[in-house]
């Protein structure tokens, strides 16, 4: 069991949230994989000591059976998301771009994106793009999901305009 996006904030009762959630009803978490006098069940108000980082290893039991999963916990860093992004020259241009980069990822993981008009892109970097907001999903090998979303505005004109008069019109002031 890969825990994602394991932060400083998180606790051991977030983490024993999340691996309850992965198993049935009626299973109980401990220690040991066999009833001895020093097994130790975890629940939401004892929940599973951890090692940031490390494998943690723990037993599912589902209650009145000899049967028993060993569920190896490995909590990991969050997915990071960055975007170097490059704005629309002008209003309709469509030469805007979104360079992401992703940290913390387990290989191979597979990004989408979605924009304004139904636009949908499945590779990390996307160019030839229009004002609007385009958000992505980013899954990796292990199944942590990370999103995001950034928007491309377009870049104000402000040069002042040109007027030409022909030769034989005066404009007065």
């Amino acid at each position: 069991v890969y825990v994602c996006n394991y932060t400083e904030g998180s606790t051991e009762l977030d983490v024993y949230n999340e691996v309850k959630d992965q198993f049935p009803s009626g299973i109980g978490f401990f220690s040991e994989s066999a009833m001895s006098p020093t097994i130790v069940e975890y629940t939401s108000s004892n929940p599973f000591p951890l090692v940031e980082g490390a494998e943690n290893i723990f037993y599912a039991i589902p209650y009145n059976s000899p049967c028993y999963y060993v569920i190896k916990i490995i909590t990991r860093d969050p997915i990071i998301l960055d975007f170097d992004v490059v704005d629309v020259t002008c209003q309709g241009a469509g030469d805007g771009s979104i360079d992401l980069t992703v940290a913390n990822a387990a290989d191979p993981y597979k990004v989408d994106w979605t924009g304004p008009n139904g636009y949908e892109e499945d590779i990390e970097d996307i160019s030839d793009l229009s004002e609007g907001t385009y958000s992505v999903t980013v899954n990796d090998a292990l199944g942590c999901i990370m999103e995001g979303s950034v928007t491309l505005n377009a870049v104000p004109d402000v040069t002042d305009p040109t007027i030409i008069c022909p030769a034989d019109i005066s404009v007065n002031m």
